[in-house]
C-alpha cells in the first residue's frame, strides 16, 4: 500500500500539504481541486490557497440540488476567501440510469456508483483533477489495537487515473503521508487521553466492529490542524439498505457526508442495484488493514532508527521489538 520510505522526516501535516500542493502545481500547472462540503477536500483547498499557487475550483451541485447541504460550506468558504469556483450542474441520475459507469467500473476495478460518477466528471475537466482520499483515520479495535486502511477506493483512483490526475491528496508524497500518524493529535488518540469518547459522527467504521475511530472526531481533529475551517453539522441518513432494511449508519448523527446521504428513494435504489450488480461482476479491489505501529517501523527503520524510537517512547502500549 506504501509509496516508498521516507526520503527525510516529515514537517508538521499541515506543511506537508503545503508541499505537495506546491509539488502538484510545479508538475502539473493546473490543478482542479474538486470541492465537495466535506472537510477532507477543504483542507485541500487550504493547502493550496496557504500554497499561494494558481488553482482551480471545481464544486458539483447534482441534480435538484441534492446534495445542497454539502457544498454549501464549500461555496460559503470560497465566498470568505474571495475564490473564484465553477458550480457544475452534475446529471448523476442521468449517468446512474447509463450504461457508461460499467466501462470505467471494468477500468477501475471500483463498485461504488458515487465513486464512477467522480471518475466520469474527472476525465472532462481541463487540467490534472484532485480528490481527497487517503484521509487521517485511525481505529481502535477491541483488542486495543490501533489500525489504519487502504481503502479500495484509493486503489481504484490510482489504477484509473495514472498519472493524469491525484485521487488521494493525502498521500502524495511519503512524508505527507508519514506526517499525520506522527502528530501530538494522533498520539492522544493512540494513548486514549483524547478523542476516547463517542464523537459527533456515527463513521462508518463503527459499523465494522472498531471501538473508536479518527473520523468519529473529524470535526474537532481537522480543526485542531485548521481551526479557521467550519465544524460540519450533524445530519441523519433515513435510507434503508436494500438487503437487510437497516437504516445508513442505523440513523445514528454524522458529520462526514458524502452528498449521496439524502437521495430520493427511486435514485437510493438505482444506486444500490449497479452497487449489487457490480459486486458481483467487478474483480474489485479489497480494503487492505495494517497495524499503526507496524507502517511506523516499515517506513522509519533504518535509516530514522532513533526518531522511531523516541516515538516509541511517547506511546503507550507499543513495544520496541528490534
Amino acid at each position: 500500500m506504501f509509496q516508498s520510505k521516507i526520503n527525510r522526516l516529515p514537517n508538521s501535516w499541515q506543511e506537508e500539504n503545503i508541499l505537495s500542493a506546491q509539488k502538484i502545481y510545479e508538475e502539473q500547472k493546473k490543478p482542479v481541486i474538486f470541492l465537495s462540503g466535506g472537510l477532507d477536500s477543504n483542507v485541500i483547498g487550504e493547502s493550496f490557497r496557504l500554497a499561494k499557487v494558481p488553482h482551480e475550483i471545481f464544486i458539483m451541485r447534482y441534480n435538484d440540488g441534492w446534495n445542497d447541504y454539502d457544498i454549501k460550506y464549500a461555496i460559503d468558504w470560497c465566498d470568505a476567501y474571495n475564490i473564484k469556483y465553477t458550480l457544475y450542474d452534475a446529471d448523476v441520475h442521468n449517468f446512474w440510469k447509463g450504461t457508461e459507469w460499467l466501462d470505467i467500473a471494468h477500468k477501475s476495478r471500483a463498485v461504488s456508483p458515487q465513486i464512477l460518477y467522480y471518475m466520469h466528471v474527472a476525465k472532462k475537466v481541463d487540467g490534472y483533477p484532485i480528490l481527497g482520499l487517503g484521509e487521517p483515520d485511525l481505529t481502535r479495535e477491541q483488542s486495543g489495537e490501533i489500525s489504519g486502511i487502504y481503502g479500495k477506493e484509493e486503489q481504484s483512483f490510482k489504477l484509473f487515473f495514472k498519472d493524469t490526475g491525484e485521487g488521494a491528496f493525502f498521500n502524495h508524497t511519503p512524508e505527507q503521508q508519514l506526517s499525520w500518524y506522527i502528530e501530538d493529535e494522533t498520539i492522544e488518540f493512540i494513548n486514549g487521553t483524547k478523542y476516547n469518547t463517542d464523537g459527533d459522527s456515527h463513521s462508518s467504521d463503527m459499523e465494522d466492529g472498531f471501538i473508536n475511530c479518527l473520523m468519529c472526531h473529524k470535526n474537532q481533529f481537522y480543526r485542531s490542524f485548521y481551526p479557521n475551517l467550519v465544524s460540519r453539522k450533524p445530519i441523519v441518513n433515513y435510507n434503508k439498505d436494500r438487503k437487510d432494511g437497516h437504516i445508513r449508519r442505523f440513523g445514528m448523527p454524522m458529520t462526514d457526508y458524502t452528498g449521496f446521504d439524502r437521495l430520493p428513494k427511486d435514485v437510493f435504489d438505482l444506486e444500490h442495484e449497479i452497487r449489487d450488480y457490480l459486486e458481483k461482476t467487478i474483480d474489485q479491489f479489497k480494503n487492505e488493514w495494517y497495524l499503526y505501529d507496524k507502517y511506523i517501523k516499515s517506513v522509519l527503520e533504518p535509516k530514522f532508527k532513533d526518531f522511531y524510537n523516541n516515538l516509541l517512547e511517547k506511546i503507550n502500549g507499543i513495544q520496541n521489538n528490534t
